[in-house]
């Protein structure tokens, strides 16, 4: 930490708040029995409050304010909240060590670059980010305003995301960084963990700490629940137990019953539509639906079961 040479002198009165650290403006020092002296530094007003002590040193009244005792045995009351505050920043914390070369333990707000006590890791958590110390490779770091993607890509890599605001229960993870979702690829999931995407399911499936599969609703079923089951609507993150609204196939090693007007994507190019005649689904092609429906030269880029009007994503290639 860098010290003040000036840290026993205590504030009486700020004069003018500097906009930017740069700035100063003329100071008045005043010493008890001496004549004042005037400086050029940091906007603020300060009073030296002196007494006589018996051993050179430096201890602590409170928790907030210090005793130094100079080699001429005069005592300085030193107040951590004043030696800390600069005109600029936010005192978090100005606690009294009782250390002559650190009198107190300041701990700013979040101004990026400025120098604070604080440990590499440390962090508060912000409304709208996370306030980070970076180790600069001495005893101390920085503080660093980021927002949790920033933080998450920073600390974990590119391929990182937040998948929440900065909670002060995870000090580990407190952004709750995890892995982008890439099929294959060793993302940091819990078997079970899901999102649900327009093509169907992303579920996390063991392997190590668990990795994210691409799936239908369809092939989902199928694989947690076994071939008999089909999926009866889109993914929902309301149905954490069955995301994907699986169930046992209602008919005969046929189609399930249905309402009509359902439908839910087989596959990529498989519409199933539940018929208005019949009460169960038949499978349509997406490329022929999007044929009859649009007219020559449209064709499909997918099924999208939850887009009424054009489920299988019907374009003109043309």
């Amino acid at each position: 930490m860098k010290t003040n040479s000036n840290f026993n002198i205590k504030k009486v009165q700020r004069t003018s708040k500097p906009a930017f650290p740069t700035r100063s403006s003329a100071i008045k020092f005043l010493t008890l029995g001496a004549a004042s002296l005037t400086f050029a530094a940091a906007g603020c007003h300060f009073v030296f409050e002196e007494d006589t002590c018996e051993e050179p040193g430096f201890s602590c009244a409170t928790p907030h304010v210090g005793e130094f005792c100079n080699e001429n045995l005069e005592r300085t009351i030193v107040n951590c909240w004043d030696y800390c505050e600069n005109g600029y920043d936010i005192v978090l914390d100005a606690t009294c060590t009782g250390n002559a070369e650190n009198p107190c333990s300041c701990r700013y707000d979040t101004i990026d670059g400025m120098i604070g006590e604080c440990y590499d890791g440390d962090f508060y958590c912000l409304e709208d980010g996370i306030s980070w110390c970076e180790a600069t490779g001495g005893d101390y770091g920085y503080y660093e305003t980021r927002s949790c993607q920033d933080h998450c890509t920073e600390e974990f890599g590119p391929e990182f995301v937040s998948h929440g605001a900065c909670s002060n229960e995870n000090p580990e993870n407190p952004c709750n960084c995890e892995y982008d979702i890439i099929d294959g690829d060793m993302p940091a999931c819990t078997p079970g963990e899901f999102y649900c995407t327009e093509a169907g399911i992303e579920w996390c499936v063991p392997g190590g700490y668990g990795y994210f599969e691409t799936r239908t609703c369809t092939d989902h079923c199928k694989v947690e629940f076994g071939d008999e089951f089909v999926s009866y609507g889109d993914c929902s993150l309301d149905n954490p137990e069955n995301p994907c609204n699986c169930d046992y196939d209602g008919i005969d090693g046929g189609m399930p019953a249905c309402t009509p007007g359902d439908m839910y994507c087989a596959d990529d190019a498989t519409l199933a539509v539940c018929q208005d005649n019949a009460y169960e689904y038949v499978m349509v092609d997406c490329n022929d639906k999007c044929l009859a429906d649009f007219g020559a030269g449209f064709v499909s880029e997918g099924c999208f079961s939850a887009v009424s009007d054009n489920p299988c994503g019907c374009t003109n290639e043309q």
